[in-house]
């Protein structure tokens, strides 16, 4: 090969070096993405979450059923000592071949 052909790919060679770096460069000094400046954001707390329970939430839920379940155990307790109730009380029957216990 001549001294020419050599040159112009030592040239060409160079120049690719030079691109090379310039990407490098600009890969490693390129601005920080969206991903990497990600933060944290409030929760709207009628939004139900999807994810990671939230125990907060799931007490509060908890308590309003509690609250409905004695209202129900009130009225039923009020209707007893009203005597809106009238309670009878039925002998059991007795299984065939069974002996009765004397009083």
């Amino acid at each position: 090969m001549s001294d020419k052909h050599l040159q112009t790919i030592g040239q060409g060679l160079i120049l690719i070096a030079f691109m090379l770096a310039v990407i490098a460069a600009a890969l490693w000094l390129r601005p920080a993405s969206v991903e990497s400046t990600a933060s944290a954001r409030a929760v709207e707390a009628n939004v139900e979450p999807k994810g990671i329970p939230d125990a907060g939430l799931q007490r509060l839920d908890m308590v309003t059923e509690l609250r409905v379940l004695n209202d129900h155990v009130d009225r039923i307790e009020k209707g007893l000592r009203g005597g809106e109730f009238q309670i009878q009380i039925i002998e059991p029957k007795a299984p065939a071949g069974a002996v009765k216990a004397e009083k």
